[in-house]
């Protein structure tokens, strides 16, 4: 087992190639202690955690990486030292800067990414790349009256903040113009 694990961390950026690796390194994983989170030996775990996390979810925002790997740690809030120690361990990943932030993926960029119906996901947390997905698989958003509302009802937004609707209005224009590329 050692010896796999030594290939794994070597090759982090493709260790989630098959399933059998996949499995290995959530066992590993798993074992983490919340005690070495802050060592600097603990950093290769910790960016294998990261990139597992990445391959499940990407594209995904890196607030969202972080509060996984506090869950992952049994902790219940993200702060400061958290969210750095969680950078330090994506480089070398992808990243696209967004309005809302930025996110993560291990494979390039792509102006449109399959929508995932995912309940509960703060709408800040998708990419745009994903609502251009979204707006491509249901084109009936762009369509109406008011598509920001369309599409904020879409996302589960009940109510929709004049800060959020310019925010909606930004993501639905940029992802409307990759939809149609």
């Amino acid at each position: 087992p050692t010896e796999r694990l030594n290939i794994l961390l070597k090759t982090w950026k493709e260790a989630c190639v098959n399933s059998l690796d996949l499995l290995f390194l959530r066992i590993i994983l798993s074992l983490c202690a919340t005690d070495a989170f802050h060592d600097p030996l603990y950093e290769e775990t910790l960016r294998l955690m990261v990139l597992e996390i990445v391959a499940s979810l990407e594209p995904v925002h890196t607030d969202a990486v972080s509060r996984k790997i506090a869950e992952r740690h049994g902790w219940k809030r993200v702060g400061a030292r958290i969210r750095a120690r969680v950078e330090e361990a994506a480089k070398g990943l992808g990243r696209t800067r967004e309005t809302t932030g930025d996110f993560l993926w291990i494979n390039p960029p792509e102006d449109l990414v399959e929508w995932r119906d995912i309940p509960g996901r703060d709408p800040a947390e998708i990419s745009i790349a994903e609502l251009a997905g979204l707006l491509r698989k249901e084109p009936n958003i762009i369509q109406t009256d008011d598509p920001t509302l369309a599409l904020a009802s879409r996302l589960g937004l009940s109510r929709l903040a004049e800060s959020r609707r310019s925010q909606l209005s930004t993501a639905l224009e940029e992802a409307r113009e990759r939809s149609d590329a």
